[in-house]
């Protein structure tokens, strides 16, 4: 049976089913109502279902890589997905806020993802490195299921599969996939996928996923949120910076338009 719409986590190994818990439990605060599935390889045994409405498992090629099994199971629970409307959330991911909106953005699109701007690696076209492609970022990914995305993440896996040694990573073997299918995507804001070891802006509301590890993720996502206003996070200090929330930002403005005029 596929259902409509639906949260997608996938994990090898019981490290990972312990992390996509994790964050589950955070999704579950925010959106008490979502239905969730984890898909595991057949070498991880099927865990409880805990908070999940699906567990399975399918099958990955033997690989005797844990960094390709990890991929693996990724893209292809990603194709394997029991939704016709995937949010696909890494295991290191926190929800902050409900973000069903997506749902229906993905109405126009075949495709949602946000930028990596870390990423050091370029997509490959003819032997030769795309410089100035730089690639999205795969631990958020929103999609619909057809026959446009099944081919496009099928190509996905097999471009990083065949050069593997090359990326070390599926994000720019995605670009390299995305050069050769029509599929219709849009590039979202940071706030569905902030990476918050990173210098990054925000331009305005709240910051809706965090993605990485730490010990208090609740705390960050707090002061991320103190203020919805344009604003930079800055990971050294551990906090967000703004033009306005200083109490010189009146002198500032005032030295800054006597300079200008």
């Amino acid at each position: 049976m596929i259902n409509k719409e639906g949260y997608l986590y996938t994990a090898s190994g019981q490290k990972y089913v312990d992390e996509a818990k994790k964050a589950l439990r955070s999704l579950k605060e925010v959106h008490p109502d979502a239905i969730a599935a984890l898909l595991i390889d057949s070498d991880t045994p099927i865990p409880e279902l805990h908070n999940f409405d699906i567990i399975k498992q399918i099958e990955v090629p033997q690989s005797g890589n844990k960094k390709i099994a990890s991929h693996s199971i990724k893209l292809l629970g990603m194709l394997h997905t029991p939704f016709e409307k995937t949010f696909f959330l890494d295991t290191d991911t926190y929800m902050c806020e409900n973000c069903q909106e997506l749902f229906e953005v993905l109405d126009w699109f075949d495709l949602l993802i946000c930028h990596d701007y870390h990423e050091t690696r370029w997509p490959l076209l003819d032997n030769k490195e795309l410089i100035g492609c730089n690639p999205y970022n795969s631990g958020v990914v929103v999609y619909k299921k057809n026959t446009v995305t099944e081919s496009f993440i099928q190509d996905w896996y097999d471009r990083f599969i065949s050069n593997y040694d090359i990326y070390q990573g599926d994000q720019p073997a995605f670009m390299e996939a995305l050069l050769h299918h029509l599929i219709k995507v849009y590039s979202l804001q940071t706030i569905y996928n902030f990476r918050f070891n990173q210098f990054l802006t925000i331009s305005y509301g709240k910051v809706k996923i965090l993605h990485g590890r730490h010990l208090n993720l609740e705390q960050i996502a707090s002061r991320l949120n103190e203020s919805e206003k344009h604003r930079c996070w800055n990971p050294r200090k551990w906090r967000c910076q703004s033009w306005y929330d200083s109490s010189t930002y009146k002198e500032r403005l005032y030295n800054l338009k006597k300079n200008l005029f």
